[in-house]
């Protein structure tokens, strides 16, 4: 997934989806000068950090 997938996936800027790769809180693999995700990681940090709610 790219920077730009994973902020809509996840409803954040890119500089947050940056700042959580530099804190190493997003495992990220680095393409060329690209930043890329896998899908599976994204999905593990949404159930990481999941709210209460219904």
């Amino acid at each position: 997934m790219s920077v730009r997938e994973v902020t809509l996936a996840l409803g954040l800027s890119k500089s947050t989806v940056y700042q959580l790769c530099k804190a190493d809180v997003l495992p990220y693999t680095r393409v060329g000068a690209s930043i890329r995700f896998k899908e599976a990681d994204i999905i593990q940090f949404m159930e990481a950090n999941k709210q209460g709610g219904r």
